[in-house]
């Protein structure tokens, strides 16, 4: 090169510099951009292949996960047979009446049912009915009822509780242990339930 003319030097390494700002430019602005896109493209095609593979897996599964909706459904079917239905005043009079047969607590007054939303959670799919109740009992009897009712109805629980005691006034020795009690009973209503 140093037996090139000046003016044909600068010209090679004029060109030479603009063959290498013009490859340096076409890596940034071309290939660049290019290496990104396919990166991105593969992040894409491991997702899918991903899906690809949740979904084999899940169809691998649809009838584990069929008879497990079925079992669920039915256990949901069961419990809402427990649940209020029809006449809700002489659903609670008729269900009490056969829970009672089994204690003996005695229950003469029933009051009429205020139906309402639950309020647990938005759009919950069931309303509830409140009942008040009013009897007498023996203090572990009335025990053994709360607890027997909270077990046997899990759609339903008591609530405002007063005890008052009976055997103060009571000249009678056994009832001693004798209650008066007022509560209230929320239970759900069944869905599609005629009112």
């Amino acid at each position: 090169m140093k037996k090139l003319p000046v003016e044909k030097r600068n010209k090679i390494l004029a060109i030479a510099g603009g063959t290498l700002a013009g490859c340096v430019a076409f890596w940034f602005l071309v290939i660049s951009a290019q290496n990104a896109a396919i990166k991105k493209h593969g992040t894409t095609l491991d997702d899918l292949k991903q899906q690809v593979g949740n979904s084999h897996r899940l169809l691998k599964q649809a009838g584990k996960i069929e008879a497990e909706l079925e079992a669920v459904t039915g256990r949901v079917r069961q419990v809402e047979e427990t649940m209020a239905q029809g006449d809700m005043y002489s659903w609670v009079i008729k269900t009490m009446n056969k829970f009672l047969a089994n204690h003996r607590v005695d229950i003469p007054t029933f009051t009429p049912p205020g139906v309402g939303e639950v309020g647990i959670m938005p759009q919950f799919p069931y309303k509830a009915a409140t009942f008040a109740i009013r009897g007498t009992a023996y203090f572990h009897d009335f025990g053994a009822f709360v607890a027997d009712f909270e077990n046997s109805f899990p759609c339903a629980r008591l609530q405002n509780l007063d005890l008052e005691p009976l055997g103060i006034l009571s000249a009678k020795p056994e009832d001693a242990e004798k209650v008066s009690f007022r509560l209230e009973i929320v239970t759900l209503i069944k869905p599609n339930a005629a009112l």
